[in-house]
């Protein structure tokens, strides 16, 4: 007998790669479209769930993205995150599926360089996070460089090769905890032009995030702030529900938006 995807519905057939999760089995592309990492821990949080939680989580994911569907991002960096602060929110983009995340959520932030064996934090006393006060300062990317060299032992190859840089988003989803936005995913020379364009989108990715979270402290010190994300999402589950019809949901998005 056939196996279909508890997810999708796509039969799997008997040499079909299959996806064991709880109670069932997935096809090969709808673990990923619940958003999980694409690591060992990810993929293990995956195989946990049952089919109705697969469900649920993708359809939840789908409806958020609903929130900015035709609206214009405020800013766009490296084709991998974007930035709608109309809306209180960004959006990751993944390799199945795009996550978009309230600016209300986010917890804390980190930029990441991976040199070797060696990983080296923003929040890294004498690393990182001195160059990048240094390189917000004077401009330069290659502060960076000299920054995170200066107070590490490191071999000569890892002192002239980098293998990724990424910024790690924390926020308080439970099942989304933790999310990495990869702006460099293979080795690369130091100080080239490859490096430097990586690293100069994680600084900006990183300057946005402090500047958008900063405003989301300041609103939260204000009374009865409500974010036009939050009243979008409470109309669309309403949308989802059968209350509204989609013709009252785009007026009532419309008029939240300005537009």
């Amino acid at each position: 007998m056939k196996t279909k995807c508890g997810c999708c519905g796509t039969q799997l057939g008997h040499l079909a790669s299959k996806f064991q999760v709880f109670d069932g089995y997935l096809c090969q592309t709808c673990p990923y479209l619940t958003g999980c990492d694409l690591n060992v821990d990810g993929i293990a949080a995956v195989r946990k769930m049952t089919i109705a939680e697969v469900k649920e989580e993708v359809s939840s994911i789908r409806s958020s993205i609903d929130v900015v569907s035709g609206c214009k991002p405020t800013a766009e960096i490296g084709g991998k995150v974007k930035f709608f602060d109309a809306e209180n929110a960004l959006v990751l983009r993944g390799q199945s599926i795009s996550m978009l995340i309230n600016y209300g959520d986010i917890l804390d932030f980190d930029l990441v360089e991976e040199t070797g064996n060696e990983i080296i934090s923003s929040k890294t006393k004498g690393g990182l996070g001195r160059a990048i006060v240094g390189a917000a300062t004077f401009g330069s990317v290659g502060a960076i460089v000299g920054g995170t060299t200066g107070t590490r032992k490191t071999n000569a190859t890892s002192k002239t090769m980098c293998d990724a840089i990424y910024v790690l988003i924390t926020t308080s989803n439970k099942r989304h905890a933790a999310k990495r936005v990869d702006f460099l995913a293979y080795s690369v020379e130091r100080g080239g032009v490859t490096y430097n364009t990586a690293m100069r989108s994680a600084q900006e990715c990183i300057a946005r995030l402090k500047a958008v979270t900063s405003a989301q402290s300041d609103a939260v010190n204000t009374p009865g702030t409500v974010s036009a994300a939050d009243e979008i999402m409470k109309f669309k589950n309403l949308l989802d529900a059968g209350v509204l019809t989609q013709e009252e949901f785009d007026a009532k998005k419309k008029q939240l938006l300005g537009v």
